[in-house]
């Protein structure tokens, strides 16, 4: 079959999205799939594989495209092939120009029409993701700038929507987020759970002390991420240290944090810069009230960092009942008190509880195998 995935957005920057596809294009170098694989991004999928060191495999494998988003560019892609299935990945990011979005909807119906399959999978719900981000706002006094973001916020719903509804088979990746899509009115006729799966590398680690007060935070500083209960936590807990990391930090705007003698910034962390994170705190605080998977708290526990989770969100699906979490009874503030008041080995206990039910989301090769069996399925 010739399969296209396309995501809109860059394949090179630090968010989920990206860590996802680049195990996913290992999980599929790895497996013994017979397929042609190409992919539309942002940016060129090689300079991304160049810059993980696995250039040469990537090349032997997949087709790939440089693409700006300039239509004449993606509608020769679109026509390159005569498609047995596009995999559109669901994210926040928006096509930015009307005319853009309604040529590319337009395409993608008319391959649909010729006998093209279309996947939708739900990386984030943007509905979702917009309850948290705009709640309750005087748009009036919010000035253009804010009508410029929120707007772009609500042309990612409708084109996240439109695709949905185009898709053959919307999968999500975890049974919460199919839940909370349903909730929201989202009634597509053929849904699927395909969890997500991250490539572990190294042994389960864990720590002798737990009781050393050192927090992270290692998140985008967005709304949604529910960063501003970070203010009340610093000043209750001044004996404790807080690593602040993520990109999207705006020192005005996060002024009340900086100016605590507790808080350090480290800026946007690569992956050695998160190891080091992880090898000195004991906690990752992980405050977003939607979450649809967790990639840091999840790469947290493998470090044997503590994650500190919303419980209504697939983080939690992810990582199960010995999480230490807050709901809409608890406040994240008694979490952390309640956590260092937990013996070291109670601590270990748990952490080795959520490392084994972890594994079930560790083989990549499930998530791959999966999504190479729906391509099968919606063809047959």
């Amino acid at each position: 079959m010739k399969i296209l995935n396309i995501c809109p957005t860059s394949l090179r920057d630090k968010h989920g999205i990206s860590s996802w596809f680049r195990y996913y294009f290992q999980g599929l170098i790895e497996s013994e799939h017979q397929h042609e694989l190409y992919f539309l991004s942002l940016t060129s999928v090689h300079s991304v594989d160049h810059h993980h060191g696995i250039e040469k495999e990537f090349n032997d494998k997949f087709f790939h495209f440089s693409i700006q988003w300039v239509w004449e560019q993606v509608e020769e892609v679109l026509n390159h092939q005569e498609w047995d299935v596009i995999h559109y990945h669901s994210t926040i990011t928006t096509f930015k120009k009307v005319d853009f979005e309604i040529k590319f909807f337009n395409k993608i119906l008319e391959l649909k029409e010729n006998g093209t399959k279309i996947i939708t999978t739900n990386h984030s719900l943007q509905k979702q993701d917009n309850v948290y981000e705009y709640p309750l706002i005087d748009l009036p006094s919010q000035g253009a700038l804010f009508y410029q973001t929120f707007g772009g916020y609500l042309e990612s719903i409708h084109h996240n929507d439109m695709m949905s509804k185009l898709s053959d088979v919307n999968v999500y990746i975890s049974e919460n987020d199919r839940n909370v899509s349903q909730n929201l009115g989202d009634v597509y006729e053929n849904t699927k759970v395909i969890y997500n799966s991250i490539n572990i590398y190294k042994e389960y680690g864990s720590k002798d002390d737990y009781k050393r007060m050192n927090l992270a935070y290692c998140h985008r500083w967005a709304m949604r991420k529910n960063w501003m209960v970070l203010k009340e936590l610093v000043i209750e807990n001044q004996d404790k240290s807080f690593y602040l990391s993520g990109d999207y930090f705006n020192p005005l705007v996060h002024a009340e944090l900086m100016n605590n003698k507790n808080v350090s910034f480290h800026g946007i962390l690569n992956e050695s810069g998160m190891k080091e994170i992880n090898e000195v705190c004991d906690v990752m605080l992980c405050p977003a009230l939607y979450e649809p998977f967790g990639l840091t708290a999840i790469e947290s526990v493998v470090w044997g960092t503590i994650p500190i989770i919303y419980k209504h969100t697939g983080t939690y699906e992810v990582l199960g009942d010995s999480s230490f979490y807050f709901d809409e009874n608890t406040s994240i503030s008694e979490c952390v008190e309640n956590f260092y008041s937990t013996p070291n080995e109670e601590i270990k206990d748990r952490l080795k509880e959520q490392q084994n039910h972890l594994s079930k989301f560790s083989k990549l090769s499930k998530m791959v195998d999966e999504y190479l069996s729906l391509y099968n399925e919606v063809v047959q």
